[in-house]
C-alpha cells in the first residue's frame, strides 16, 4: 500500500495540505497533487488525505483509497532519490477524482489522526533505510581499505594504521542502530513500551 503524505508547500504537515475533498452525492471529488509518492509508478493504489473543511483545521481532514487507475489521477516522471534503490517516487496530480464513498477510511475527520499514526510507523522505516546505507557506507570503506596499498603495503596490514582502528571502533555503530530499529519495530507491533 502506498501512503501520499507529502504534500506541495507543507512537506508532511499534514494539518497544511492543500489537497481538497468534496462530497457529490455517492462520491467524493478529490484534486490536488501530492509529492514523493513512495511506489506509485508501480503501485495499484493510494492512500490520500484531503481537507473537506478547512475551518475544522485538522478534524476536517478524510484518509481515502484512490485506485491508481481512476480517472484524473496522473503520474509524473519517476524521482531520484538518493541512497535507497529499491523505492521509486514520483508526483501524483488528482484532478476531479471521483471516489465512492466506501472508500473513506474510517470516518471523515479521522484523517489527521490515521496520518500521524501513519507517520510514527514511517519513522521507523526511515531509521532502518539510514542503518542500512550507514552499514553499506562502512563496508564500502573497510573493503576499500583492504585492497589500498600505500607506500608498498596494504592499509589494514598498518599496525599503525589510525584507519583502520577507526573502522574497528565505529563498525558496531549501524548494528547498535539496527537493534534499535527493530525494538522500535516491536515496541510499535505489540504496544509494549517493556521491549
Amino acid at each position: 500500500m502506498i501512503i501520499c503524505n507529502e504534500y506541495l508547500g507543507a512537506g508532511s504537515d499534514v494539518a497544511s495540505i492543500k489537497t481538497k475533498a468534496r462530497e457529490d452525492g455517492n462520491y467524493w471529488v478529490l484534486r490536488g497533487k501530492k509529492s514523493w509518492v513512495s511506489s506509485a509508478i508501480e503501485g495499484s493504489a493510494t492512500i490520500v488525505f484531503a481537507t473537506f473543511d478547512p475551518e475544522l483545521k485538522h478534524k476536517g481532514i478524510a484518509c481515502f483509497l484512490v485506485p491508481l487507475d481512476a480517472e484524473g489521477v496522473f503520474r509524473g516522471k519517476k524521482e531520484p532519490i538518493i541512497g535507497v534503490r529499491a523505492v521509486t517516487a514520483c508526483d501524483l496530480t488528482l484532478e476531479d477524482v471521483r471516489i465512492p464513498k466506501s472508500y473513506v477510511v474510517g470516518e471523515p475527520g479521522d484523517g489527521f489522526r490515521i496520518a500521524m499514526e501513519q507517520l510514527d510507523q514511517g519513522r521507523i522505516g526511515i531509521a532502518a533505510h539510514a542503518v542500512g546505507i550507514a552499514q553499506a557506507a562502512l563496508d564500502t570503506a573497510i573493503n576499500y581499505a583492504k585492497e589500498r596499498v600505500a607506500f608498498g603495503k596494504n592499509w589494514t596490514a598498518c599496525s599503525c594504521c589510525w584507519r583502520q582502528e577507526r573502522a574497528r571502533r565505529r563498525d558496531g555503530r549501524p548494528r547498535d542502530s539496527l537493534a534499535r530499529c527493530r525494538r522500535h519495530i516491536l515496541r510499535s507491533c505489540t504496544g509494549c513500551s517493556a521491549v
